[in-house]
């Protein structure tokens, strides 16, 4: 559904298995639920044994008391007290979910075709408006201050990539836990609301029924926090190495440099040969100055490369890689290139070349390089990475 009307688009065909590979319809996915609800069987024919179903019922994770566990192959969905075992997904062009309420002998299949569209949402406003929860919100304990401090901080979802580029998606995935000052907590993305200790560790949100749980060894900072409803992933906190707000703060100091250092520095030049403004013993060598700005323009178009590959991410989750592949050995020549400006700095200031602010300034400009080549080596960004 594109600006008021409705866009017909390609079959999706996505190569992760089993994650988005299946195609269904709802009809299909009604029967496949009857059987599950009546642990296997279906129009007199058993597709499970009935132990089967039960354990692909059953729990085979927990991560923290008082949130929803993972299944065989399922996952507990459970809300407002009421035992729900299903699974959602989400491809380019579908949203679905998946719940059974085996107790009521109920389920409930919901898919939508739009960017916009919450199955989850419609379930969960489903179970609220037939089997609602009449919980009263708890009051904050009063020492409770004293555990929360060490609670709060910046979390990141784990479920990405560790040694690819996909890596820089994990910087988009934090949630920022904060100390309400009452005892509460409060998590960035909802909203004004506080979350109340209901046990050790375990938190509800103000007048809703969701809950978040929070795994720390004694007097130590805690170093996860676990969605009631999501048993899918877990938050680790972020390491302070690879803080979002840091990275933020370098890229912008390194890209700075880069920029100043590919349109200043040929300006500066024109300007000193045009009007003679600076003795040639004054400045740094040619080659010096040739090697740093190289270095700059490189990095700059690696960055506007990825820029451009990234703009459809579409590609990358299909498995076409061939151009950023390409694009990530860009930096890989402006680290050689860095490289020979960081022993060009070191000869300039061993042999004092140049004036001192200007080797203040080209060293400025290796630092860059070094901040900016590490944040890439961080995040996988480097062609042999890939």
């Amino acid at each position: 559904w594109t600006s008021g009307a409705f866009e017909e688009q390609p079959f999706e065909w996505i190569p992760l298995a089993p994650v988005g590979a299946a195609s269904a319809s709802a009809s299909d996915m009604a029967t496949f639920m009857l059987a599950h609800l009546q642990l296997g069987e279906y129009g007199g024919r058993r597709i499970l044994e009935e132990s089967t179903a039960l354990e692909m019922q059953s729990v085979l994770l927990r991560q923290a008391p008082g949130v929803n566990a993972m299944l065989h192959g399922f996952a507990e969905l459970s809300r407002n007290g009421e035992w729900i075992v299903g699974h959602g997904g989400d491809t380019f062009w579908f949203h679905t979910q998946f719940a059974i309420l085996p107790d009521r002998n109920l389920g409930i299949f919901v898919s939508t075709n739009t960017a916009g569209g919450n199955p989850v949402a419609v379930v969960d406003a489903f179970v609220d408006r037939y089997f609602p929860a009449d919980e009263p919100d708890p009051a904050p304990a009063a020492d409770a201050g004293d555990r929360t401090s060490l609670l709060t901080g910046i979390y990141r979802a784990n479920r990405f990539s560790h040694t690819d580029p996909t890596k820089l998606s994990a910087l988009a995935s934090t949630v920022r836990v904060r100390d309400g000052g009452d005892g509460t907590l409060r998590l960035s993305g909802s909203g004004a609301a506080r979350w109340i200790e209901t046990a050790p560790l375990t938190f509800r949100q103000e007048r809703e029924t969701s809950t978040i749980a929070f795994r720390q060894a004694d007097g130590e900072r805690a170093t996860h926090v676990f969605l009631g409803s999501m048993p899918y992933f877990a938050l680790e906190r972020v390491p302070a190495s690879e803080s979002p707000f840091l990275h933020l703060a370098l890229a912008c100091f390194a890209v700075g440099m880069f920029l100043l250092t590919v349109v200043l520095w040929p300006l500066a030049g024109f300007f000193r040969l045009r009007y003679g403004t600076e003795r040639d013993e004054a400045r740094l060598s040619g080659p010096t100055r040739l090697l740093a700005w190289a270095a700059s323009l490189s990095f700059l178009v690696s960055l506007v490369g990825f820029a451009l590959v990234v703009s459809d991410p579409n590609n990358l989750a299909m498995g076409d890689t061939g151009s950023l592949r390409a694009v990530l050995w860009f930096p890989v020549v402006g680290a050689v290139l860095a490289l020979g400006a960081l022993l060009a700095a070191l000869k300039a200031w061993a042999g004092r070349s140049g004036t001192l602010l200007g080797r203040l300034a080209y060293t400025t400009v290796v630092l860059a390089f070094v901040t900016f080549l590490w944040q890439l080596s961080t995040f996988n960004l480097l062609g042999w990475k890939l």
